[in-house]
Protein backbone atom coordinates (compact mmCIF):
# COMPACT_ATOMS: atom_id res chain seq x y z
CA UNK A 1 0.00 0.00 0.00
CA UNK A 2 0.93 3.65 -0.34
CA UNK A 3 0.01 6.85 1.44
CA UNK A 4 1.29 9.82 3.32
CA UNK A 5 2.79 9.67 6.82
CA UNK A 6 1.75 12.68 8.90
CA UNK A 7 2.55 14.07 12.35
CA UNK A 8 -0.47 15.72 13.99
CA UNK A 9 -0.37 17.76 17.20
CA UNK A 10 -3.05 17.87 19.89
CA UNK A 11 -5.11 20.49 18.09
CA UNK A 12 -5.29 18.34 14.96
CA UNK A 13 -2.95 20.48 12.94
CA UNK A 14 -0.53 18.65 10.67
CA UNK A 15 2.98 19.64 11.58
CA UNK A 16 4.89 17.38 9.18
CA UNK A 17 4.18 14.91 6.37
CA UNK A 18 6.16 12.50 4.21
CA UNK A 19 5.34 10.16 1.39
CA UNK A 20 5.17 6.53 2.56
CA UNK A 21 7.00 4.07 0.28
CA UNK A 22 4.65 2.39 -2.11
CA UNK A 23 4.40 -1.15 -3.28
CA UNK A 24 7.71 -2.55 -4.42
CA UNK A 25 9.71 0.15 -2.68
CA UNK A 26 12.83 -0.97 -0.80
CA UNK A 27 14.05 0.52 2.46
CA UNK A 28 17.83 0.18 2.57
CA UNK A 29 19.97 0.29 5.68
CA UNK A 30 23.06 -1.12 7.40
CA UNK A 31 23.33 -3.05 10.66
CA UNK A 32 26.77 -2.77 12.28
CA UNK A 33 27.46 -4.91 15.39
CA UNK A 34 31.06 -3.92 15.84
CA UNK A 35 33.63 -1.56 14.58
CA UNK A 36 35.51 -2.63 11.45
CA UNK A 37 38.44 -4.93 12.26
CA UNK A 38 37.22 -5.84 15.87
CA UNK A 39 35.36 -8.86 17.24
CA UNK A 40 31.96 -8.25 18.78
CA UNK A 41 32.04 -8.00 22.60
CA UNK A 42 29.98 -11.16 23.14
CA UNK A 43 32.51 -13.19 21.15
CA UNK A 44 35.01 -12.47 23.94
CA UNK A 45 32.75 -12.53 27.01
CA UNK A 46 30.98 -15.81 26.22
CA UNK A 47 34.10 -18.06 26.31
CA UNK A 48 35.36 -16.20 29.37
CA UNK A 49 32.08 -16.79 31.25
CA UNK A 50 32.10 -20.47 30.27
CA UNK A 51 35.70 -20.87 31.49
CA UNK A 52 34.97 -19.02 34.74
CA UNK A 53 31.87 -21.14 35.40
CA UNK A 54 33.84 -24.31 34.73
CA UNK A 55 36.57 -23.26 37.16
CA UNK A 56 33.99 -22.34 39.82
CA UNK A 57 32.23 -25.71 39.51
CA UNK A 58 35.59 -27.52 39.71
CA UNK A 59 36.59 -25.53 42.80
CA UNK A 60 33.28 -26.28 44.53
CA UNK A 61 33.63 -29.98 43.72
CA UNK A 62 37.18 -30.12 45.12
CA UNK A 63 36.14 -28.16 48.23
CA UNK A 64 33.22 -30.52 48.86
CA UNK A 65 35.50 -33.53 48.44
CA UNK A 66 38.09 -32.09 50.82
CA UNK A 67 35.42 -31.12 53.36
CA UNK A 68 34.04 -34.64 53.22
CA UNK A 69 37.53 -35.96 53.82
CA UNK A 70 38.05 -33.61 56.77
CA UNK A 71 34.73 -34.64 58.32
CA UNK A 72 35.60 -38.30 57.93
CA UNK A 73 39.09 -37.64 59.29
CA UNK A 74 37.69 -35.71 62.26
CA UNK A 75 35.27 -38.53 63.04
CA UNK A 76 38.17 -40.94 62.88
CA UNK A 77 40.24 -38.75 65.22
CA UNK A 78 37.36 -38.48 67.70
CA UNK A 79 36.92 -42.25 67.63
CA UNK A 80 40.66 -42.72 68.20
CA UNK A 81 40.63 -40.36 71.17
CA UNK A 82 37.64 -42.13 72.67
CA UNK A 83 39.47 -45.43 72.28
CA UNK A 84 42.55 -43.94 73.93
CA UNK A 85 40.50 -42.67 76.89
CA UNK A 86 38.86 -46.08 77.26
CA UNK A 87 42.29 -47.75 77.19
CA UNK A 88 43.74 -45.34 79.78
CA UNK A 89 40.71 -45.86 81.99
CA UNK A 90 41.26 -49.62 81.75
CA UNK A 91 44.93 -49.19 82.73
CA UNK A 92 43.96 -47.03 85.71
CA UNK A 93 41.45 -49.67 86.72
CA UNK A 94 44.18 -52.32 86.71
CA UNK A 95 46.75 -50.23 88.58
CA UNK A 96 44.60 -48.31 91.05
CA UNK A 97 41.27 -50.16 91.03
CA UNK A 98 39.97 -46.88 89.62
CA UNK A 99 36.23 -46.27 89.65
CA UNK A 100 34.11 -43.25 88.73
CA UNK A 101 30.78 -42.45 90.37
CA UNK A 102 28.01 -40.31 88.86
CA UNK A 103 30.11 -39.47 85.79
CA UNK A 104 26.92 -39.14 83.71
CA UNK A 105 26.60 -35.62 85.16
CA UNK A 106 29.58 -34.60 83.00
CA UNK A 107 27.28 -34.46 79.96
CA UNK A 108 25.68 -31.29 81.38
CA UNK A 109 25.76 -28.55 78.70
CA UNK A 110 27.76 -25.39 79.35
CA UNK A 111 28.40 -23.01 80.82
CA UNK A 112 29.60 -25.31 83.59
CA UNK A 113 32.57 -25.46 85.97
CA UNK A 114 34.04 -28.72 87.26
CA UNK A 115 35.82 -28.05 90.58
CA UNK A 116 37.94 -30.97 91.89
CA UNK A 117 40.19 -31.19 94.91
CA UNK A 118 43.91 -31.18 94.05
CA UNK A 119 46.07 -33.69 95.94
CA UNK A 120 48.52 -35.29 93.46
CA UNK A 121 50.39 -34.83 90.19
CA UNK A 122 48.08 -37.28 88.42
CA UNK A 123 44.74 -35.71 89.32
CA UNK A 124 44.31 -34.44 85.74
CA UNK A 125 44.66 -37.96 84.34
CA UNK A 126 41.97 -39.47 86.58
CA UNK A 127 39.64 -36.64 85.57
CA UNK A 128 40.52 -36.58 81.85
CA UNK A 129 39.53 -40.21 81.22
CA UNK A 130 35.98 -39.31 82.29
CA UNK A 131 35.47 -36.17 80.19
CA UNK A 132 34.03 -35.43 76.75
CA UNK A 133 35.95 -33.75 73.93
CA UNK A 134 34.99 -30.15 74.64
CA UNK A 135 36.08 -29.94 78.28
CA UNK A 136 39.16 -27.77 78.93
CA UNK A 137 41.58 -27.79 81.88
CA UNK A 138 42.59 -24.37 83.15
CA UNK A 139 46.42 -24.34 83.32
CA UNK A 140 49.13 -21.81 84.09
CA UNK A 141 50.99 -20.57 81.03
CA UNK A 142 53.97 -19.63 83.23
CA UNK A 143 54.27 -23.10 84.81
CA UNK A 144 53.95 -24.63 81.36
CA UNK A 145 57.34 -23.14 80.43
CA UNK A 146 59.17 -25.08 83.16
CA UNK A 147 60.14 -28.04 80.96
CA UNK A 148 59.15 -29.51 77.61
CA UNK A 149 57.06 -32.09 79.47
CA UNK A 150 55.13 -29.33 81.25
CA UNK A 151 54.48 -27.65 77.90
CA UNK A 152 53.29 -30.91 76.37
CA UNK A 153 50.82 -31.57 79.19
CA UNK A 154 49.68 -28.03 79.96
CA UNK A 155 49.40 -26.46 76.49
CA UNK A 156 47.33 -28.52 74.06
CA UNK A 157 43.81 -28.82 72.65
CA UNK A 158 42.44 -29.97 76.01
CA UNK A 159 43.75 -27.05 78.08
CA UNK A 160 42.90 -23.39 78.61
CA UNK A 161 46.23 -21.71 79.46
CA UNK A 162 46.04 -18.43 81.38
CA UNK A 163 48.54 -16.01 82.85
CA UNK A 164 47.81 -16.27 86.56
CA UNK A 165 49.53 -12.92 87.18
CA UNK A 166 47.28 -11.07 84.72
CA UNK A 167 44.12 -9.29 85.91
CA UNK A 168 42.49 -10.36 82.63
CA UNK A 169 42.82 -14.11 83.29
CA UNK A 170 39.44 -14.38 85.02
CA UNK A 171 37.89 -12.24 82.28
CA UNK A 172 39.10 -14.63 79.57
CA UNK A 173 37.70 -17.63 81.44
CA UNK A 174 34.40 -15.80 81.96
CA UNK A 175 34.14 -15.06 78.23
CA UNK A 176 34.78 -18.73 77.42
CA UNK A 177 32.06 -19.82 79.85
CA UNK A 178 29.62 -17.23 78.53
CA UNK A 179 29.99 -18.83 75.08
CA UNK A 180 28.78 -22.12 76.55
CA UNK A 181 32.21 -23.53 77.43
CA UNK A 182 33.00 -26.18 80.02
CA UNK A 183 36.07 -25.77 82.24
CA UNK A 184 37.92 -27.90 84.78
CA UNK A 185 39.36 -25.57 87.42
CA UNK A 186 41.51 -26.51 90.41
CA UNK A 187 40.18 -23.76 92.66
CA UNK A 188 42.91 -24.30 95.29
CA UNK A 189 45.50 -23.24 92.72
CA UNK A 190 48.10 -25.74 93.96
CA UNK A 191 48.51 -29.31 95.20
CA UNK A 192 47.38 -29.69 98.79
CA UNK A 193 50.24 -30.07 101.27
CA UNK A 194 47.91 -31.49 103.93
CA UNK A 195 45.90 -33.97 101.85
CA UNK A 196 42.75 -32.05 102.75
CA UNK A 197 40.94 -29.18 101.10
CA UNK A 198 42.90 -25.93 101.26
CA UNK A 199 41.91 -22.30 100.72
CA UNK A 200 40.05 -21.53 97.49
CA UNK A 201 41.10 -18.53 95.44
CA UNK A 202 38.56 -15.74 95.06
CA UNK A 203 38.90 -15.84 91.28
CA UNK A 204 36.49 -18.78 91.21
CA UNK A 205 33.93 -16.71 93.09
CA UNK A 206 34.34 -13.95 90.51
CA UNK A 207 33.64 -16.45 87.70
CA UNK A 208 30.44 -17.56 89.40
CA UNK A 209 29.40 -13.96 89.97
CA UNK A 210 30.13 -12.99 86.36
CA UNK A 211 28.72 -16.02 84.50
CA UNK A 212 26.36 -17.81 86.93
CA UNK A 213 27.73 -21.02 85.45
CA UNK A 214 26.53 -24.35 86.77
CA UNK A 215 28.92 -26.11 89.16
CA UNK A 216 29.93 -29.76 89.55
CA UNK A 217 32.22 -30.58 92.44
CA UNK A 218 34.59 -33.52 92.21
CA UNK A 219 36.24 -35.51 95.00
CA UNK A 220 39.33 -37.57 94.20
CA UNK A 221 39.41 -40.13 96.96
CA UNK A 222 42.68 -41.91 97.71
CA UNK A 223 44.79 -39.91 95.23
CA UNK A 224 46.62 -38.17 98.08
CA UNK A 225 48.48 -41.45 98.70
CA UNK A 226 50.12 -41.46 95.28
CA UNK A 227 53.93 -41.18 95.17
CA UNK A 228 55.43 -37.66 95.18
CA UNK A 229 52.30 -36.10 96.64
CA UNK A 230 53.50 -33.30 98.94
CA UNK A 231 51.32 -34.26 101.91
CA UNK A 232 52.60 -36.20 104.94
CA UNK A 233 50.19 -39.12 104.66
CA UNK A 234 51.34 -42.69 104.09
CA UNK A 235 52.12 -43.09 100.38
CA UNK A 236 51.77 -46.15 98.20
CA UNK A 237 52.78 -47.02 94.66
CA UNK A 238 49.31 -48.23 93.69
CA UNK A 239 46.71 -46.92 96.13
CA UNK A 240 43.02 -47.45 95.50
CA UNK A 241 41.65 -44.32 93.80
CA UNK A 242 38.07 -43.36 93.04
CA UNK A 243 36.48 -40.22 91.66
CA UNK A 244 33.10 -38.92 92.79
CA UNK A 245 31.09 -36.29 90.95
CA UNK A 246 28.35 -34.31 92.65
CA UNK A 247 25.00 -33.35 91.22
CA UNK A 248 24.78 -30.09 89.28
CA UNK A 249 24.70 -27.05 91.57
CA UNK A 250 23.23 -23.69 90.60
CA UNK A 251 24.88 -20.69 92.31
CA UNK A 252 22.55 -18.36 94.20
CA UNK A 253 21.58 -14.98 92.81
CA UNK A 254 23.14 -12.07 94.68
CA UNK A 255 21.85 -9.01 92.88
CA UNK A 256 21.93 -6.79 95.98
CA UNK A 257 25.65 -7.25 96.73
CA UNK A 258 28.70 -5.59 95.22
CA UNK A 259 31.19 -7.53 93.11
CA UNK A 260 33.70 -7.86 95.98
CA UNK A 261 31.02 -9.06 98.41
CA UNK A 262 29.55 -11.48 95.86
CA UNK A 263 32.98 -12.91 95.10
CA UNK A 264 33.52 -13.75 98.77
CA UNK A 265 30.04 -15.20 99.19
CA UNK A 266 30.38 -17.38 96.09
CA UNK A 267 33.82 -18.63 97.16
CA UNK A 268 32.51 -19.63 100.59
CA UNK A 269 29.44 -21.21 98.99
CA UNK A 270 31.63 -23.30 96.72
CA UNK A 271 33.87 -24.44 99.57
CA UNK A 272 30.80 -25.53 101.56
CA UNK A 273 29.61 -27.62 98.60
CA UNK A 274 33.02 -29.30 98.28
CA UNK A 275 33.25 -30.06 102.01
CA UNK A 276 29.70 -31.44 102.04
CA UNK A 277 30.48 -33.74 99.13
CA UNK A 278 33.69 -35.05 100.69
CA UNK A 279 31.92 -35.67 104.00
CA UNK A 280 29.02 -37.49 102.31
CA UNK A 281 31.43 -39.60 100.24
CA UNK A 282 33.50 -40.63 103.26
CA UNK A 283 30.34 -41.52 105.17
CA UNK A 284 29.28 -43.79 102.29
CA UNK A 285 32.61 -45.30 101.23
CA UNK A 286 34.87 -44.72 104.24
CA UNK A 287 35.70 -47.12 107.09
CA UNK A 288 32.79 -48.08 109.34
CA UNK A 289 34.73 -49.09 112.45
CA UNK A 290 37.72 -47.77 114.40
CA UNK A 291 40.05 -50.65 113.37
CA UNK A 292 39.14 -50.10 109.72
CA UNK A 293 39.89 -46.40 110.14
CA UNK A 294 43.31 -47.18 111.64
CA UNK A 295 44.09 -49.49 108.72
CA UNK A 296 43.05 -46.77 106.26
CA UNK A 297 45.17 -44.14 108.00
CA UNK A 298 48.28 -46.33 107.97
CA UNK A 299 47.95 -47.25 104.32
CA UNK A 300 46.78 -50.81 104.59
CA UNK A 301 48.85 -52.02 107.57
CA UNK A 302 47.20 -54.95 109.30
CA UNK A 303 45.97 -54.25 112.82
CA UNK A 304 46.34 -57.07 115.34
CA UNK A 305 44.11 -56.88 118.41
CA UNK A 306 45.19 -58.49 121.66
CA UNK A 307 42.64 -59.82 124.09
Amino acid sequence: SSGISQIVDRSGRVTASATFPGQGAVIAGELQLGAPGKLPLDRVLAPACVALTTLLIAWLAVSAWRQRGRIANRKSQIADRKSMRAFLRFVLRLLFDFRAFNDAVLHTPGPVLLIPNHVSWLDWLFIAVCLDEDWRFVTSSATAQTTWLHRKIMVNRYTFPIDTTSPYAAKHMAEFLERGGRLVLFAEGRISVTGSLMKLYDGTGFLLHRTHAKVITCYLRGAHRLPFSPNRDQHSCFPRVSIHFSAVHTPPRLEHLSTAQSRTVFTNWLRDRMVEQQFATEMEFGPRTIPEAIVAVHGGMRVVAFA
